[in-house]
Order: structure tokens, then C-alpha cells, then sequence
């Protein structure tokens, strides 16, 4: 298994084709039920252990590691977990 940090633009069809896997194995590993990805999520990407298509995978993932900034934190909303009703007259 590889880790992937999703870079701002990427799909998961840019992503299989980066990594020579099927959209359909990412989908299945990281169970996604639609096919949206946003910048910052974290995918595992199976990858065969044979070894030269392994070395070249694994290369392309030291790649993306050392060009991929840390996701910075969020801060909560300060509205998170309150509803309020408001009534028109």
C-alpha cells in the first residue's frame, strides 16, 4: 500500500493513471461512494509488490510526499453543532 495526499486538482482518474492502477481498486480500497476528491484527503493506493513496477510506483509516491504540502488544520466553525430557528413574522 502506497499513501496519497490529494493534491488541488486531481482526480481519482488522474491519480490511477499517475500510480498504473484501476480507478476501480482505489474505490474499493478507501470505500468511496461517490467519485468526488478533495485536496488534502488521504487515499491508499494498492500497488503490486512485483519489483519493477513496484520500485516505479514507490518512487512516484517518495515523489508526491516531498511536493505535497501538510494539510494545515481547520479551525471548528463557531457554529458547529448549534441550530437555531428563526421565525419570521
Amino acid at each position: 500500500m502506497i499513501t496519497h495526499i490529494v493534491r488541488g486538482g486531481e482526480n481519482l482518474l488522474s491519480i490511477s493513471q499517475r500510480y498504473r492502477v484501476s480507478v476501480r481498486s482505489i474505490v474499493d480500497q478507501n470505500n468511496i461512494t461517490n467519485a468526488e476528491t478533495y485536496e488534502g484527503d488521504i487515499l491508499l493506493i494498492p500497488v503490486s509488490t512485483d519489483s519493477e513496477s513496484y520500485q516505479q510506483t514507490r518512487e512516484l509516491a517518495d515523489a508526491n510526499e516531498l511536493t505535497t504540502p501538510k494539510p494545515k488544520p481547520r479551525k471548528p466553525s463557531p457554529f458547529a453543532g448549534k441550530r437555531k430557528r428563526f421565525f419570521w413574522s
